[in-house]
């Protein structure tokens, strides 16, 4: 490797104009752009996408070409020939965009601040591979001894391998994003790889659709259940939020009558610890009764245990859920206009309840929503799934990645986002009590657009916002819960949630919104590098972060276990 980037014999041009991210470069010859060998050393040339170095009084900078014309008064006489010739008339000029400074003492070592600029005059010259290899074979290096880094990918335009820092990767949180087909999947396996092989960490991948079930196959380290056959979410474990989410009363007819029942059975289900003889005289089959009932007991016992019965959980019996909603509607008197006692049944209020009851009875009796909430208890062959977490914490050197397979979990109700964004809450209550401050946990979601930015709906058009990885995005870095999102959709993100991701690896995006969106969240995003989004092959991206000092092009290396993305081909005829 040559010790002097700054020899003669690499001259390209001059620096003319020099802006906040970019520079303009004069070539004297059109001949100089080719690339060039000297010494036995392959060097860039000046053409679109290939690496510069320029000198500067006291530092060099690293800049990258991104445009490339002939002044308007060379135009008319172009041709490929006269270009080739040495004595050519032709000087183009080049637009580069300023990538990270290093002192002249000591080119290895980056420096990013917008307080050096080259000055105009700079010489500038062709940078070789093994000069830019030096800024990628620890990338996002902090000199911290303890650093860890993987193997990637190489770049795209010289094909340097890059090392990249997965503390600086992962460690403020990560997104990686891409259409279909641009390789995301591909790029989520190495990075999960990369995590496996270089790292005493676990990983929880969310996988809404089984592509990574090839996954699976590395024996001993992965573990996967299937959300609703393996494990079931326990209902008791949903809020009352989620509740009415998958309920959906209406505001003012319904819910009122469905709170009061869950404080009921909330209330029957204390008696087993807290005994009250009045209270537990009005107990039918379960429930609450609270025809012709004096108040003052169950209030009483109601206030007594307020904290346990507001707790905003579901710790009751939801299959008496109906039958206590009939207690419910009773008129508030007696037939003597007593206040103090609950009056027959209201058969008018009980009316209303019809839609709501139907809702109960369908998401409570559907098989497969049995087996995903657990509501009869009856799922003996099936783990809950805070079990199978803590059991995955737990364990030592076996089973570092934990699958969720949603890929078989119904929509209905919503409920396969209501179950993400619950198991999200948990997680960031085992985060909020330091569970993983020694040891951090990696929250991978796949396809993450099918999860967040959820605000579920009710008849009455009130919205319930799903933002638990929201909150994790926003909080729990320090934590130890590092949060990395998929998606094929970036403008369905959150913005708040988008913004908070450290670094991006950014694959193939055609859509305008979705570039303009990655632009708005990623502070390292530069516009001329945003420009090559829609032009980049399968498995080739842009990475870039906080944590490193320039956005990069890279090929991302194959995972060596790729994940099922494949899409089904048409049939040929056979005629």
């Amino acid at each position: 490797m040559t010790s002097n980037p700054f020899s003669s014999d690499c001259f390209l041009g001059y620096v003319n104009e020099v802006a906040p991210q970019s520079v303009t470069i004069h070539f004297p010859a059109a001949n100089l752009l080719p690339r060039f060998c000297c010494n036995g050393v392959s060097f860039s040339g000046g053409n679109v996408g290939e690496f510069v170095i320029i000198e500067g009084s006291r530092y060099g900078f690293l800049a990258k070409i991104f445009n490339l014309k002939l002044p308007d008064s060379e135009r008319k006489e172009l041709s490929a020939k006269s270009v080739e010739e040495d004595d050519s008339i032709f000087h183009p000029i080049a637009e580069a965009e300023l990538l990270l400074s290093f002192p002249i003492a000591d080119p290895t070592k980056v420096e990013k601040t917008i307080s050096k600029y080259p000055e105009i005059g700079s010489r500038v010259y062709a940078s070789s591979t093994e000069f830019v290899s030096r800024f990628v074979e620890r990338f996002g290096d902090d000199a911290d001894s303890k650093a860890v880094f993987s193997k990637l990918g190489r770049l795209a335009s010289n094909d340097a391998e890059c090392s990249v820092s997965l503390n600086a990767l992962l460690g403020r949180h990560c997104a990686i994003v891409g259409t279909t087909g641009s390789g995301k999947s591909w790029t989520t396996s190495k990075v999960i790889e990369a995590i496996l092989s270089n790292t005493e960490n676990k990983v929880i991948l969310i996988d809404p659709t089984g592509e990574y079930a090839s996954l699976d196959g590395m024996r001993n380290r992965v573990c996967h259940v299937a959300i609703g056959e393996d494990c079931y979410f326990p209902y008791e474990q949903l809020s009352i939020s989620d509740l009415i989410c998958l309920l959906r009363p209406t505001g003012q007819a319904q819910r009122p009558i469905l709170i009061e029942a869950v404080k009921s059975l909330k209330t029957v289900r204390l008696l087993g610890t807290y005994s009250d003889a009045n209270v537990l005289s009005r107990v039918k089959r379960g429930c609450l009764d609270k025809t012709n009932c004096e108040k003052k007991h169950i209030l009483n016992f109601q206030f007594k245990h307020q904290v346990e019965i507001e707790d905003g959980g579901c710790a009751f019996d939801i299959t008496c859920l109906v039958r206590q909603i009939k207690y419910e509607c009773v008129r508030p008197s007696n037939a003597q206009g007593n206040f103090d006692y609950w009056g027959v049944e209201d058969t008018r209020t009980y009316d209303f309840q019809s839609s709501l009851l139907f809702r109960i009875q369908e998401l409570t009796h559907s098989p497969a929503f049995k087996r995903l909430f657990n509501f009869a208890h009856d799922m003996a062959d099936a783990l809950p799934i805070t079990e199978v977490l803590e059991k995955f914490f737990k364990s030592r050197k076996k089973n570092r990645i934990l699958r969720l397979d949603f890929s078989k979990t119904s929509s209905a109700f919503n409920a396969r986002e209501i179950v993400a964004n619950a198991l999200s809450r948990y997680l960031y209550g085992k985060a909020k009590d330091r569970a993983f401050t020694k040891k951090p946990i990696v929250l991978m979601i796949d396809e993450a657009h099918l999860f967040l930015n959820k605000n579920l709906i009710d008849v009455d058009q009130s919205l319930t916002p799903l933002n638990a990885v929201d909150l994790i995005a926003k909080e729990c870095r320090k934590f130890g819960l590092f949060l990395t999102l998929s998606t094929q959709m970036p403008r369905d993100i959150p913005v708040g949630t988008l913004s908070q991701m450290g670094a991006f690896i950014i694959h193939r995006l055609i859509n305008e919104q979705d570039r303009r969106t990655v632009e708005m969240a990623c502070s390292s995003a530069t516009r001329t590098s945003m420009t090559y989004l829609p032009a980049l092959g399968s498995g080739e991206a842009i990475m870039m972060g906080v944590a490193f000092p320039m956005p990069i092009p890279l090929r991302i290396s194959p995972p060596s276990v790729p994940p099922n993305s494949g899409t089904p081909l048409l049939t040929p005829s056979k005629s």
